[in-house]
């Protein structure tokens, strides 16, 4: 096979990938509008974090984040649904691999924002990242990004992000508890969305068979 079939080969799994990702994810709409809460101790590491209309902070406007950290002293999570304008290439400028990619990473939050954080979804265990969800990975170490990088993981089980979404100790909490915020369960295929620019709009659409006039309209 030549270069040209095999490059429009692996072009068209690609695409097919995307389309059944975003199928499943949208299959998965309706279960998860009936398990969103705002009950702060339904707050675990796994669950995705859904901003509403009227979250004070203008960064996190429309955002999905997903908790990765959760302890005493205090929250941490990644903002998935916000891809960035530097593309992997640049930030790996070491790695051949890397040179070869044209997706971008993520602005994962406003906290450390020059660093770098991972998430995988590929089968584990990995020594050198978080169990985050059976078969999802959330790492710092840029090692393992370069592992990543150098098995050509694709966009849709590798994704990078600058920076992380952060919270004190209780903060959060109060902001649950305030309305800012609708706790969702996640699933890879949610992480990992094809469509990460219209995940909120999704997320937070009315479920099928209810339009807005039936009830509160969703806040934008």
């Amino acid at each position: 096979m030549s270069c040209a079939c095999s490059s429009r080969a692996a072009e068209i799994r690609r695409w097919l990938c995307r389309r059944a990702g975003l199928a499943a994810a949208l299959c998965l709409l309706p279960a998860l509008a009936a398990a969103q809460s705002r009950n702060p101790g339904d707050l675990t590491i796994g669950k995705l974090l859904v901003a509403r209309g009227q979250v004070p902070d203008g960064r996190f406007r429309h955002a999905v984040i997903l908790l990765v950290g959760l302890s005493e002293k205090g929250a941490a999570g990644l903002v998935i649904n916000q891809p960035g304008q530097i593309p992997l290439a640049h930030l790996f400028p070491k790695n051949v691999a890397a040179q070869a990619r044209t997706d971008k990473a993520y602005a994962g939050g406003p906290v450390q924002a020059s660093r770098l954080f991972c998430l995988l979804h590929i089968a584990g265990p990995l020594h050198e990242a978080q169990a985050i969800l059976p078969g999802v990975f959330a790492s710092a170490n840029l090692n393992l990004m370069d592992l990543a990088l150098n098995a050509q993981e694709p966009a849709v089980a590798f994704r990078v992000f600058q920076g992380y979404a952060g919270w004190k100790p209780g903060q959060l909490q109060h902001e649950l508890a305030a309305g800012y915020w609708t706790i969702l369960p996640a699933t890879p295929d949610l992480i990992f969305d094809p469509d990460p620019a219209t995940l909120w709009t999704r997320l937070t659409a009315p479920p099928p068979g209810r339009s807005s006039r039936q009830g509160k309209p969703r806040q934008p």
